[in-house]
Parts: C-alpha cells; structure tokens; sequence
C-alpha cells in the first residue's frame, strides 16, 4: 500500500490514486517560498513551545509571521503543551500509540510498524478527559487542513486514552493570526472518524484516480493518467510540435524542452482560464443539480486583507512623518517569471 501520513487526509479521503503500492509518486523538489517560509515557521513555533518559551526561537522582529505566532502562543500557551507529537496509527486494530516528540518525521527509525501509519501533529495539550490539537497553517487557504485536524484528533485521543478531543486551526500571517472557531468530537465522533479513514484506506489498492480541488495539493499529478488526459484533450500531444518532438516531463533536457513546455503551459493556462469562466457563466444562479444529489455552485467567502491605505492613514492619523511613512516601504526583489529574449541585431558595420 501506498504512503499516507496525516497531512494527506485531505488527498486520501477524495483520491486514493496516490497511495497505491504500484504507484510511484515523485518527490516535489520544486523551489517554494511559501513552502520554506512555513516549515521556517513551525520549526520555530516547535522549538519556542518545547522549550516552555523560556528562550526565543528567533528574533521576532526577523518575520512578521513568526511574530504573530509566537504572540498567540504567548496569549494561549499552558504547560501541557506540546508541540510535534508523532504517532502511529494501527487502523485494523483500532490502536494508537505516541512515537516520540520532534522527531523530525522518521517514524521508522522511531520505531512504526509497516501495517501502521503515523502523522505528526502540530500542538497537543492532554487535559482531564480532553485532547486538545492545534494545526497550524500560514498560507492564504488553510481549509483543506480541517481532514488533517481530524485524523489527528482521533488517533492523539486514542493513544492517550481520551473520550474526548478539541481540534482547532489557526493560520497566521503577516498581518495577523486568524484562528477558526474550535471544533469538539465525542466518544462518538471519534470512532466515526477512525472507521471513516480505516474504510477508505481499505479502497487504496486498484482504486482510479479522481480529480477535483485536491489535484492541486498531490504530487502524483505528473503521473496521474487524468492529468495526462486533461492536457491532452487541451494541447494534443503532437498538434502544436515546433522542430523538435517534445513532451511535457519533470525532466527538462535543455533550454529548448524548457521553451517548449513553457509555451504550452501558457496556451493551456489561457485555455484553462477560457473554459473556467465559460463554465461560471452557464452555471444556473441556484447551481447545477448533479447525478448523484450533489450541487454544483460558486462558492462566496470573505476574505480579511490588509490595506496598506487604512494603515498608512491611521499613522497619518497618529503622527507619523513623511520620512516614517515612506520607511516602512521595503524594496525586494521577486521573479517576473520566464520569458524567452530575443538576442539583439548587431548594426552593420
């Protein structure tokens, strides 16, 4: 059977394609800023909560995100907090037990067994009959982390012998921290939970690939014969051939290959754009009515952002000089993304 740890529920519970034993799925080695500044992140917030806060994990000053998590750490931190607890999850027999605190995700050195699955949980705080769990997150959509919170409530309550688990997220960011409301399970609960993973891992082997939301959160999508289908059925494969016969692959031979996908990808992200909207303009105003009872809509959500010009007011308002004013303006350098340049005609002598 395929790999799965708790930060795959979300993928898991909507496709077990990735976890097959027959499939290999290619580590995402890809350079993410994002990626970097969250683990950055939690290393931090582990080792300022593991230490009971009585050394700083980094400067605060240094990132506005750590800041703000380790302010809210400040505001709800209780001796009983821990932070990244590994387990291991035994789904047959119902069983769990705790491998070791910050060990870095080496389940096996740490002592997991092959039948078993194991999952490191952000924050756990073990009190009276209750198990408390914090996932944390700091990007823009945190959602699909509520699958994680709740697999991870189930097996922390169960190796610590609780009836009872109280799971919350909580994403920070530069501007803030932005925790949702706390979600309680029961005795009941729980157990729902565990079999609801344990049936759906029984249905990993020979199970078809499914897209959906969650295709952009697995990194089987380069090997998923769906994916393949879907940019085939855009750009067929030898329609759009330049001088050289080229496929899209992880591997880039040369700056040619590299040219040849990114144009593709291009055409295939306008044509994308092209039938998403085409898509939201046929949608009835109450949805589609789907085979299966389901609904298709737009979902609507409020988003809190920052504004730079209420900011910059309020210091205005408060005082501030030009000078301070214009000194909270950093400049940084980002990517513009690739292009292709022409080389330059030389002028005739």
């Amino acid at each position: 059977m395929g790999s799965w740890t708790f930060s795959s529920a979300y993928v898991l519970i909507h496709c077990a394609y990735p976890f097959r034993s027959d499939v290999v799925v290619p580590e995402d080695t890809s350079p993410s800023a994002a990626r970097d500044k969250g683990t950055s992140n939690h290393a931090c917030g582990a080792t300022y909560i593991n230490s009971k806060r009585y050394i700083e994990a980094l400067k605060r000053d240094e990132h506005l995100t750590w800041a703000n998590m380790a302010g809210w750490i400040d505001t709800h931190w209780k001796p009983s907090w821990v932070a990244e607890p590994a387990y291991a999850w035994d789904p047959a027999a119902a069983t769990a037990r705790m491998l070791g605190v910050d060990i870095n995700r080496e389940y096996e050195k740490h002592g997991k067994l092959p039948h078993e699955r194991a999952g490191t949980c952000d924050v756990v705080s073990v009190e009276g009959d209750t198990v408390y769990v914090y996932e944390f997150g700091t990007g823009y959509d945190i959602e699909h982390k509520a699958e994680q919170l709740r697999i991870c409530c189930a097996v922390a309550a169960k190796a610590h012998g609780k009836t009872r688990a109280v799971g919350q997220l909580v994403k920070f960011r530069d501007e803030g921290a932005y925790p949702s409301p706390p979600v309680t399970f029961d005795a009941f609960a729980l157990a729902a939970i565990e079999e609801e993973f344990a049936t759906r891992l029984a249905t990993v082997e020979g199970s078809a690939p499914s897209p959906g939301e969650h295709c952009k959160r697995c990194n089987a999508v380069p090997i998923c014969p769906e994916a393949s289908k879907a940019v085939d059925a855009l750009v067929p494969g030898q329609a759009l051939l330049t001088r050289k016969p080229f496929d899209f692959s992880l591997t880039v031979r040369d700056g040619d290959h590299a040219r040849w996908m990114l144009e593709r990808l291009k055409l295939i992200k306008t044509l994308h754009d092209r039938h998403l909207q085409a898509i939201k303009d046929a949608c009835p105003e109450g949805g589609w009515e789907l085979a299966d009872g389901s609904v298709l809509v737009e979902g609507r959500r409020t988003v809190e952002r920052f504004s730079k010009a209420r900011a910059v007011a309020l210091l205005r308002e408060l005082g501030a000089t030009d000078e301070q004013v214009a000194s909270l303006d950093v400049p940084s350098e980002e990517s513009s993304g690739l292009r292709v340049t022409k080389p330059r005609k030389g002028k005739a002598a």
